[in-house]
């Protein structure tokens, strides 16, 4: 099964009832999602959000905002992942170049950045 990634603000947070069921989908196919993102409060955020860890996420994994979008293909390198969700199309570049599969969030409520 896959290692998904998906980032929280401006693509989760854009729309928790879409990506809650999306993720939901994903956790019972037997695939593992990460939460990658730069913001250091993300666990307490998904908590608001409604998103349950073993349901929606297996892990949330906090990478530095300079730089941000050459630290999450590293961390994906790093733990196998496949599958980036973002709504920042530079970190869905890079991704792409590395060789990753990129999903732009182009939600009218995320702001691009």
């Amino acid at each position: 099964m896959a290692i998904i990634t998906a980032d929280l603000d401006g693509t989760l947070s854009a729309d928790p009832s879409f990506y809650k069921a999306e993720l939901r989908g994903l956790m019972q196919h037997g695939h593992t999602v990460h939460v990658l993102t730069g913001n250091p409060h993300a666990a307490d955020e998904l908590h608001q959000l409604g998103f349950e860890k073993g349901v929606h996420y297996s892990h949330v994994a906090t990478v530095p905002k300079k730089h941000i979008a050459r630290f999450k293909v590293a961390y994906m390198k790093h733990v196998g992942a496949t599958q980036i969700i973002d709504n920042r199309k530079a970190t869905i570049k890079a991704a792409r170049a590395a060789g990753f599969t990129g999903h732009w969030h182009a939600s009218p409520k995320a702001k691009e950045s």
